[in-house]
């Protein structure tokens, strides 16, 4: 007689990995800063911690490998449930969008690390667009001058963010980091549109909206703003995707035990 399968059953409390997942990003980050002297939290991104050459790495990776543990671990709970209880199409099809771009953004940090600290600053102080002050009236008692592309000077600076991001370790967090920001906007906008549906909820629109600013503001925010402050504009994407993680696990953590 053939052996009854039994069926897995994730019990409520696993899915507490999610805001422990939360937890352990905090402390990466806190207790990765404190251990790099001279870290500067708003002009320095998490990344720094995480370098190879960084005296931090110990002491961040222990906690970013416990944050990808977390994240794997309640993506997989979370999956479950929403596999068996979808509250519509679009909000089901956001959520598992969403997973697929936390464990990507986790496996950035924890496997593809910086091989030097502030990489990144210097390809946002290089990656621009260069221009050179040419005389526009020279005849004038004032000389009238104006700004002009310099197609030298901004094809140096490309050859120079090249040379910094060519490391192959660079290159996979970069790339991995753009993947993950590309699908969690679009599980967020799938989660709004989900949201607001006859049978939608409408705190996954709002908690759905909350994250999808500050990974646009974030992502703007590098290209626009000055390099003093791009530690703490990267840090509103990082922390977007940890706190919909936290908000995703305690969501079932609680609707389960009220029920």
């Amino acid at each position: 007689m053939a052996k009854k399968k039994t069926k897995f059953i994730i019990k409520d409390w696993y899915y507490l990995a999610g805001p422990l997942s939360l937890v352990a990003f905090l402390l990466m980050d806190v207790i990765g800063g404190f251990n790099y002297p001279g870290y500067d939290w708003s002009g320095q991104v998490i990344q720094d911690l995480l370098a190879l050459n960084a005296h931090s790495f110990p002491f961040a990776l222990v906690f970013c490998i416990i944050y990808l543990l977390l994240t794997v671990f309640a993506a997989y709970c979370i999956y479950k449930f929403f596999k068996t209880n979808k509250l519509n199409k679009q909000i089901s099809r956001g959520v598992k969008l969403f997973l697929i771009a936390a464990i990507v953004a986790a496996i950035s940090l924890a496997v593809f690390y910086m091989p030097e600290s502030g990489i990144l600053a210097k390809v946002k102080d290089q990656g621009v667009i260069a221009t050179t002050t040419e005389v526009v009236d020279s005849e004038s008692e004032t000389q009238e001058t104006q700004e002009v592309f310099d197609a030298d000077a901004t094809m140096e600076n490309l050859a120079t963010v090249g040379e910094m991001i060519s490391h192959p370790l660079t290159i996979c967090n970069l790339a991995l980091g753009f993947v993950s920001g590309i699908l969690a906007v679009i599980a967020f906008i799938f989660m709004i549109i989900g949201g607001f549906k006859k049978k939608g909820k409408l705190f996954f629109a709002a908690a759905s909206i909350f994250c999808l600013v500050l990974v646009l503001y974030s992502n703007i925010a590098f290209i626009v703003m000055d390099t003093s402050i791009m530690g703490l504009n990267a840090r509103f994407a990082s922390y977007s995707i940890a706190l919909f993680m936290a908000f995703l696990g305690s969501y079932i953590y609680i609707t389960d035990v009220k029920e």
